[in-house]
């Protein structure tokens, strides 16, 4: 599909895009390991950077291209898709930056959309490979801590606990009731 990274790169940054989360270098990714990206509509950039389904559901949210003889796994978040409030998400595509060559979340939208991925995607036990990060930003690793550090965010910018459309996206229940108690003063 690419021969070379760089031509995915170029073909990639003709559309608008941000990566959530992956390696800081495609160069550097691993079989097996994915990136994943917000945009606006997933059949743009599937067709764009030749992304083929990694399964045959109606909507599909996992693809994959083959760079170097290499296949990289892509998980495509869209506005809408209830994976992230769609004020936060188009808040996060238009304050991307550009990062060895690649558009990625500035450093809040970062911060804070790691937290909220290990909190509400995550069994909070199994973010260890957030663990260093989430110390040195929010100064502890405690998930109830952690969580009134989320809804603090989440208040101020008006942005609302989502759920998404892709029933493959883990949703911790216990926290989303928590934060929307904090949030709504009640279950929503």
């Amino acid at each position: 599909m690419w021969d070379t990274v760089n031509q995915f790169i170029e073909e990639l940054n003709k559309i608008e895009y941000v990566i959530l989360r992956g390696p800081f270098r495609i160069d550097g990714i691993h079989e097996g390991e994915d990136l994943d990206i917000l945009c606006r509509d997933e059949k743009v950039i599937a067709k764009k950077i030749n992304l083929s389904p990694l399964n045959n559901n109606t909507r599909c949210f996992n693809y994959f291209t083959v760079i170097n003889h290499k296949r990289i796994l892509i998980d495509v978040r869209v506005i809408g898709d209830g994976y992230y409030d769609n004020k936060w998400a188009n808040t996060m595509l238009m304050e991307r930056k550009l990062k060895n060559g690649l558009y990625r979340l500035d450093e809040l939208n970062y911060k804070y959309a790691t937290l909220y991925h290990c909190l509400m995607h995550k069994k909070y036990d199994n973010c260890k490979k957030y663990k260093e990060f989430i110390i040195s930003e929010f100064g502890t690793f405690d998930e109830k801590t952690n969580l009134t550090q989320l809804v603090e965010y989440l208040k101020k910018n008006n942005y609302v606990v989502t759920e998404p459309i892709d029933k493959g996206v883990f949703i911790n229940k216990e926290n989303q009731i928590y934060i929307q108690e904090k949030i709504y003063g009640g279950k929503n």
